[in-house]
């Protein structure tokens, strides 16, 4: 059986690390900077892949007596903007054991950091 090859759905290489938005690994802007949504609602950027958000967000260590506890967050998904009665919407995606889940995310306006992050929680984890 041939494979199928998936075609991408951007225009360019779009990714958010560390809290900042890049293309073509070129750096744009801050996440919750007022230029954001204008960016992300140009209308070629149809999917931005999460790597991290702020560094304080990838991990959270506290202390209970002589233990450190750790709990991570995963922060790895997609959001995919998808066109509903002409307008954009973004979607959270995560595939975990081979299944797909989504989440709504919200209007270009509504993509921050706070919101990727409560999203990256309510999504299923891999561990």
């Amino acid at each position: 059986m041939k494979r199928k090859l998936r075609a991408t759905k951007t225009l360019y290489e779009t990714s958010i690390m560390h809290g900042r938005l890049y293309f073509e690994s070129v750096e744009q802007c801050a996440v919750d900077s007022e230029l954001f949504p204008q960016i992300i609602g140009d209308g070629y950027t149809k999917a931005i892949r999460i790597v991290s958000l702020s560094n304080h967000w990838v991990e959270n260590s506290y202390f209970a007596g002589d233990v450190k506890l750790t709990t991570d967050i995963n922060l790895q998904m997609t959001i995919r903007r998808e066109m509903r009665s002409g307008a954009g919407y973004w979607y959270a995606y995560r595939r975990v054991a081979g299944k797909l889940h989504k989440r709504y995310v919200g209007t270009d306006e509504q993509v921050t950091e706070a919101r990727l992050l409560d999203i990256a929680q309510k999504l299923p984890s891999p561990y």
